[in-house]
């Protein structure tokens, strides 16, 4: 008899006393030596393992799996007792590294990835114009991105093909908002995506970056949900190899961009204003002007001694 993904979870789970995720069980089945028995060409077994208990708890009545915790969600066999299970999203982070570390593997990324091939500045909330006061401290975080990315397309498009689309009103530009958070769980998501909905009207695609995102279905489920609703992207990042960060969600693309808002930000924010001034000036001479006001690209090497020093990776 073929063996399964569902004999595989049962016969994992049943050497267990906690219950486990459908990562973990993958995980543990190649420790018992049980995923050697299975025939499958698929890059994630685990979704294949997690996707057929669900089905198999919903549709069969005499289902040997109950769903034991939904937050992160994990599975166990009826016959067992998991009644002193503590849940892991209780259990707080013990990274030691600020939000701002990781700017510097954003920067990297979009720098080299073909979606945004773009340059990218961090945006210092209390970094006021004299033409008016910046929000609060606290408001700050629901109005300003902690950082703007901005695509020019000088080096993908001819001169000629750059004056056609003026007169075709075609935009070549492209602005990005990045909402940097370095944990995302069942405990903050809501907040923290509709805080990137909230600063990035302006932009033609939002982002919500983190490098620790919770391995859940159901996480997953009601992020897909927002970004269905709301358009706003998910990135993953990878602090080890940047180049291997995530786009989880592809953020919708807005043609309209909230020109209100915009002006304020621009009024109200130095760095906001430094942003769109060069954006202005690149627009006029047809290419990069001056000086560069975006954050600086990090070479390999550069990379590897700031790994060490922020995160102590060693890559």
């Amino acid at each position: 008899m073929k063996y399964t993904f569902i004999k595989l979870a049962e016969d994992v789970l049943e050497k267990s006393n906690e219950p486990l995720g459908y990562k973990e069980i993958w995980e543990a089945a190649r420790e018992y030596g049980l995923a050697d028995r299975i025939v499958t060409t698929g890059k994630t077994p685990w979704d294949s393992i997690g996707a057929q208990i669900y089905v198999d708890i919903r549709d069969n009545i005499n289902s040997k799996f109950v769903k034991v915790s939904t937050r992160p969600t994990t599975f166990g066999l009826k016959t067992k007792d998991y009644n002193n299970v503590v849940s892991s999203e209780n259990v707080k982070s013990t990274q030691t590294y600020k939000e701002k570390d990781l700017h510097t593997v954003l920067v990297k990324y979009v720098d080299s990835n073909p979606h945004f091939n773009c340059l990218t500045k961090t945006i210092n909330q209390s970094s006021i114009t004299k033409h008016g006061k910046s929000p609060e401290k606290k408001a700050n975080m629901w109005v300003y991105s902690d950082l703007i990315g901005v695509y020019f397309p000088f080096d993908d498009f001819s001169d000629t093909s750059l004056e056609l689309m003026k007169h075709l009103n075609e935009t070549p530009y492209k602005i990005y908002s990045f909402e940097m958070k370095t944990r995302i769980d069942f405990s903050n998501f809501k907040e923290y995506y509709f805080q990137a909905v909230s600063n990035s009207s302006w932009a033609n695609e939002g982002y919500l970056v983190c490098d620790d995102l919770l391995d859940d279905p159901d996480l997953m489920d009601e992020l897909r949900i927002l970004n269905s609703a709301h358009g706003i992207g998910i990135i993953l990042l990878n602090k080890s190899y940047p180049d291997q960060s995530e786009i989880i969600f592809n953020a919708k693309y807005n043609e309209k961009l909230d020109i209100y808002m915009l002006n304020k930000l621009i009024r109200q924010n130095k760095d906001v204003e430094s942003v769109f001034k060069y954006v202005n000036d690149s627009c006029k001479i047809g290419k990069k002007f001056g000086g560069n006001i975006f954050d600086n690209v990090l070479t390999d090497e550069e990379y590897h001694e700031y790994a060490l020093k922020h995160f102590n990776i060693s890559v």
